[in-house]
């Protein structure tokens, strides 16, 4: 199907009641959800040693990856003994999903059901996982869930700031999701000035996107953006720096919505009412936080280690997910009534980074974060910018890249930065460290286009 012919389907599609526009599989999940938010913690104990039980067995049956690690037949262990069998699966690391991609489908699941996807960290080539098509209706439900604690409703308008590809265009509107969405590359006066018009017309009652986004788009024109008047500000993929949170909420008025997730769709939590800490669903995976010794941690801080419950095509039990936090177990309901785990602390794998475009437009790391296989044979990757709108991007590698392989990361790169950057590339024996001894993603030297932008690099400075 067409570009031109899918946005004409969506568009008559939107006209549907959001009950039809979203499905069965969607409004089964929130259901379950709404229906069960403040079960005791003994109720989530049994749940999820019931979904274990469920994907251990499947995944020792049918992933070829599982059958020499899961060792015992989970049927016919009790609640108790399932978690201690979990945590006889050695967890998971990166390195795993690389050297046996092809182990861990399983071969429950046609292939017409399968998903690749690539992700990456701060730093380093992305990670190619598998996922289950379908399940982005699921975690639709569980998003949608989160957004409702400060208001939401299923069809309520978003205007999403985030690294979209446009094909050039600053704005775009996509009927059946009820978004207007708006080019994280191009958050500058030139580009979005002439567009404010169609933003006013379009009224949307939340705000939604990475945190660095929204503030940058919020500094652009505090008055113009603080008259659209939005209810709700929906904060993702990114930390929300807590002076960030101010900033926003104070401008605008208006209460902040902050999830943590990840892409691989293991685990998965909204920031509870209360405090400025993660309700982790149960119904959506198993969440861990182990020390590096691969022990369990609990109350103090570790790497956290999910299992999901959600995507079956490629099940990723106790993953490694490189980030780290503090996990509570509950045992008595908090005082928004839930006793889901509690995560605090998290330190993710995105800091807020950015370059700065050409035309002063700050372009977040998650905007340009790779999910295809343009970085094969790459071991790792930095940008070092020292003026707006350009860049040179370094490259190392345990070989020479072959020309071609630098010319196809070029092309990628120009096609998400829509005109922002010039970009160079130059493969290198080593990345620069910070004093920290830390790697960053962005060496920025550049002069920033604003005070609020200048506090956002000098807190990772």
């Amino acid at each position: 199907m067409s570009a031109d012919r899918f946005g004409r389907v969506s568009e008559l599609a939107s006209f549907l009641p959001a009950n039809l526009r979203l499905g069965p599989v969607f409004w089964r999940w929130r259901r379950l959800i709404d229906r069960s938010e403040t079960q005791s913690a003994e109720f989530w104990t049994g749940y999820q040693a019931r979904r274990l039980r469920g994907l251990l067995y499947f995944a020792r049956q049918t992933v070829p990856f599982y059958r020499r690690r899961i060792g015992s037949d989970p049927t016919r262990l009790s609640d108790r003994d399932v978690f201690r069998l979990l945590w006889e699966v050695p967890p998971l690391g990166k390195d795993d999903l690389r050297e046996h991609f092809e182990e861990l489908w399983s071969t429950a699941i046609p292939k017409w059901r399968r998903r690749v996807v690539t992700t990456g960290g701060s730093t380093g080539a992305p990670v190619a996982f598998g996922i289950e098509r379908g399940t982005a209706l699921a975690e639709w439900a569980f998003i949608t869930s989160i957004w409702s604690r400060i208001g939401f409703r299923v069809g309520d308008r978003r205007l999403m700031v985030r690294g979209l590809a446009l094909k050039g265009q600053v704005i775009r509107t996509r009927h059946l999701l009820d978004e207007l969405q708006v080019s994280a590359f191009h958050l500058s006066e030139e580009h979005l000035r002439p567009v404010w018009p169609d933003i006013q017309g379009f009224g949307p009652p939340f705000l939604h996107g990475y945190p660095s986004a929204l503030t940058a788009f919020t500094s652009w024109d505090e008055k113009a953006v603080r008259s659209l008047a939005v209810r709700g500000i929906l904060c993702a993929s990114e930390a929300l720096l807590p002076w960030q949170r101010s900033y926003l909420t104070e401008t605008l008025g208006a209460p902040i919505s902050h999830w943590y997730g990840h892409s691989e769709r293991l685990v998965l939590g909204g920031e509870c009412s209360h405090r400025t800490a993660f309700h982790m669903f149960p119904q959506y995976g198993f969440v861990e936080t182990i020390d590096p010794d691969g022990g369990m941690c609990e109350d103090r801080p570790g790497e956290i280690v999910g299992t999901g419950f959600v995507s079956r095509a490629m099940p990723l039990i106790r993953y490694r997910t490189g980030d780290m936090g503090t996990l509570h177990r509950a045992t008595t309901p908090c005082r928004c009534g839930r006793t889901y785990p509690l995560l605090t602390d998290v330190q993710g794998r995105w800091r807020q980074e950015f370059l700065v475009g050409r035309t002063n437009a700050p372009i977040s790391p998650a905007a340009i974060n790779f999910h295809d296989d343009s970085l094969v044979g790459v071991t790792g990757l930095q940008f070092v910018q020292e003026s707006p709108g350009s860049t040179e991007l370094r490259l190392t590698a345990g070989s020479a890249l072959r020309p071609e392989v630098v010319e196809r990361i070029h092309r990628a790169l120009v096609a998400k930065v829509a005109g922002e950057l010039d970009v160079q590339i130059r493969q290198v024996d080593r990345l620069e460290v910070l004093p920290s001894g830390k790697t960053p993603l962005i060496m920025q030297r550049a002069a920033l286009p604003n005070p609020v932008l200048q506090r956002l690099a000098d807190e990772h400075a």
